[in-house]
């Protein structure tokens, strides 16, 4: 996972770093597996595919681990992703103080 997140974090071998996240995806299925399986899709522009792996994971990522990712697409200039994220943020934890925080970071960058 951590060979498979570097590749993709320097834009390098990114067809190996993909078989990579699915191999520690397929040993542990778990949040920051698939996020990294994900990452490695859009990275590759397998849209349809990154999504689907994304969902998975964004049900079982913890309020922060959200929070995060959703701040990452803004910083990357995904800013039309980051309403799904903080939107799931806030069905599965809400009530906590990211959930709020993380969509009105959304809205702000939507300029909005």
């Amino acid at each position: 996972m951590e060979a498979a997140n570097w590749c993709v974090q320097n834009n390098v071998n990114l067809e190996e770093a993909l078989s990579w996240a699915k191999l520690a995806s397929g040993m542990d299925r778990q949040y920051a597996t698939l996020r990294v399986e994900a990452d490695a899709l859009r990275a590759l522009g397998r849209r349809e595919e990154y999504q689907k792996v994304m969902d998975e994971a964004l049900e079982m990522g913890n309020v922060f681990q959200l929070h995060g990712y959703g701040r990452q697409l803004i910083t990357e200039g995904h800013v039309d992703d980051t309403m799904n994220v903080f939107k799931k943020n806030a069905k599965l934890h809400s009530n906590t103080w990211p959930v709020n925080y993380g969509l009105a970071r959304e809205y702000s960058a939507k300029g909005d």
